[in-house]
């Protein structure tokens, strides 16, 4: 199989934009016929992209990633009230790097919506969340997990409305 072409260092976020603008341009990518297993026809591509894989995941920085969920569960944010959690969102990514816009929705309630421009004309990917959570902080009496405060149990753990149900996919997008 091919190698990547960079071996080793780390990746600006044009080079990443690059890279992603590369890969939805192959097609190298095969499934069984009516199967979600990948067909053997996947497999150079994917030995190509192992190296460049294990590097952007060396690249995480764990302790940012709970900290922001920490912050973003710390942010009640029930049905229709998601005002404040959107701008925060924003905020992130415009800390990014991303061009970010607050979409008005409704009274007090916003998309929080980034784009990062590629550099041709390939596809797009799309991360997509939703900012509430069902429930707000009259559900606290009901146990840590439906407190409006994030909390960190074993150094693995993270509680807190919400966490289960988006935020934290939303702090690791």
């Amino acid at each position: 199989a091919a190698a990547a072409l960079e071996t080793s260092g780390d990746f600006s976020v044009e080079e990443c934009a690059g890279r992603f603008e590369i890969l939805s341009r192959t097609g190298n990518i095969y499934f069984k016929s009516g199967s979600t297993r990948l067909a053997a026809e996947s497999a150079p591509l994917l030995d190509s992209l192992a190296d460049i894989i294990a590097r952007a995941i060396d690249q995480i920085d764990r302790e940012r990633l709970v900290t922001l969920t920490v912050d973003l569960t710390n942010i009640p944010s029930p049905t229709g009230f998601e005002g404040d959690m959107a701008r925060a969102v924003h905020e992130v990514l415009k800390g990014a790097g991303l061009d970010a816009t607050l979409q008005p929705i409704g009274d007090e309630r916003y998309n929080a919506v980034g784009r990062l421009q590629g550099q041709g004309g390939g596809k797009s990917l799309m991360f997509n969340g939703h900012l509430d959570t069902s429930f707000g902080p009259e559900q606290a009496h009901r146990g840590i997990g439906y407190e409006c405060r994030g909390t960190v149990i074993d150094d693995e753990w993270i509680y807190g409305m919400g966490t289960f149900n988006m935020k934290s996919a939303m702090a690791t997008y």
